[in-house]
């Protein structure tokens, strides 16, 4: 019925229906996130079957995704995906720590933050059963509040304190609100402690473990720095 035994960074699941959510932020790249996907991509993607759905989003504060609706895992889709994540990789710019295709920058524009909060609606808007959320920090969100005229950049950077509250209560809506369990797999890269804009929730490790409890999931942390 569509369902595929696959392994995703060392974790064995069993899915229809799986979205790989990556933070693309500058301190996520420099760990080498992208090409950990790549990798562990080319392995999963292998042992899923043509009747599996599957999509990529990566984030920084907004979204961008591989293809518009998840799409089955047929030889010419798997392919398609790898290239896409190439051109993702390649299309940073270490000098400028910037993307030069901006079709694949995850960003808000006129807004700064750190959160996977819309890459997490969009996975489950698409029907994801299973999604894996790599990043490195607690969710984040500026408050929106408007910068002076003729500042710099036309929004501030002053956190909303409870952003990292709405992504908690967002995930613990999904089952409510969609009848289907989705069961989320934090992957964190050397994540940060409290401090800078965490102090405004709680230390990123143990919110996403929070995360996962609360969907059934569970948290992977991979130290890159040794």
């Amino acid at each position: 019925m569509g369902y595929s035994d696959t392994k995703f960074f060392g974790e064995n699941v069993r899915t229809r229906a799986m979205v790989i959510c990556f933070d693309i932020s500058t301190s996520m790249i420099e760990k080498g996130v992208i090409q950990d996907v790549i990798t562990e991509s080319a392995g999963m993607l292998d042992k899923m079957n043509a009747g599996t759905k599957f999509n990529y989003i990566v984030f920084v504060d907004g979204e961008d995704s591989f293809a518009p609706q998840m799409i089955y895992a047929t030889k010419e889709n798997k392919a398609q995906a790898l290239t896409w994540l190439d051109r993702v990789k390649n299309a940073f710019n270490p000098t400028t720590q910037r993307f030069t295709d901006k079709s694949v920058d995850g960003q808000f524009d006129r807004r700064t933050g750190s959160t996977p909060m819309v890459a997490l609606e969009k996975a489950v808007e698409q029907g994801a059963d299973t999604i894996f959320l790599l990043t490195d920090e607690a969710p984040w969100m500026d408050d929106g509040t408007p910068a002076a005229p003729g500042a710099t950049g036309a929004r501030s950077a002053n956190p909303d304190p409870g952003h990292i509250q709405k992504v908690e209560d967002f995930v613990r809506s999904i089952e409510r609100t969609t009848g289907r369990s989705v069961k989320i797999y934090p992957i964190l890269y050397d994540p940060k402690p409290k401090g800078g804009h965490n102090q405004f929730g709680i230390a990123s490790a143990d919110f996403y473990k929070t995360i996962a409890r609360a969907t059934g999931g569970r948290v992977r942390i991979i130290n890159k720095a040794q």
